[in-house]
């Protein structure tokens, strides 16, 4: 993840990857709090997107997301909490798109590496169209040396992902 804007040199390198792979994601960090990322997947094509995204520290996330994806998204897909900046490391939780407090705090019983976690904890939400794209944000609170996570702050989300705020 990069915050904006990115230097002219690594705006460079990143187009570059982009032209060497196939289904490359970027990802674009704002550091909060709360800590938002923004994220899609992209292709050789996108190399003008890229640079302007790259170039513009001005724009809202949102606005950030949709130029990445390509468009207004579609429906939301699929939900996860995680550990920003060590996703895979922690191990993210699926959620149902319309989970309850009482399914979001059942669920984080059983993941106390997550509830109580030493990182940052983020609510992930993917679109699949125009093309896969995601957002998140950040609903942990600081509590000593560790983040806990907001349950209802969860819920609010998931809300606001499928009906909107």
């Amino acid at each position: 993840m990069s915050p904006l804007p990115v230097p002219p040199g690594d705006a460079d390198e990143l187009i570059e990857s982009v032209a060497r792979v196939r289904g490359l994601a970027v990802e674009v960090l704002w550091p909060g709090p709360p800590i938002v990322f923004v994220g899609a997947r992209v292709g050789r094509s996108d190399e003008l997107m890229l640079r302007e995204v790259a170039a513009d520290d001005g724009r809202a996330p949102s606005q950030v997301l949709e130029a990445l994806a390509g468009g207004p998204l579609g429906p939301a897909s699929r939900a996860e909490l995680g550990a920003v900046n060590a996703w895979h490391s922690v191990g993210p939780l699926r959620l149902a798109l319309n989970a309850s407090v009482s399914v979001v705090g059942d669920a984080l019983l059983s993941r106390v590496d997550l509830l109580r976690c030493s990182h940052p904890v983020a609510l992930e939400v993917t679109h699949v169209q125009p093309r896969e794209g995601w957002w998140a944000i950040e609903v942990s609170e600081r509590e000593g040396a560790t983040r806990v996570v907001d349950v209802e702050k969860v819920v609010e989300v998931l809300r606001c992902a499928t009906e909107g705020c």
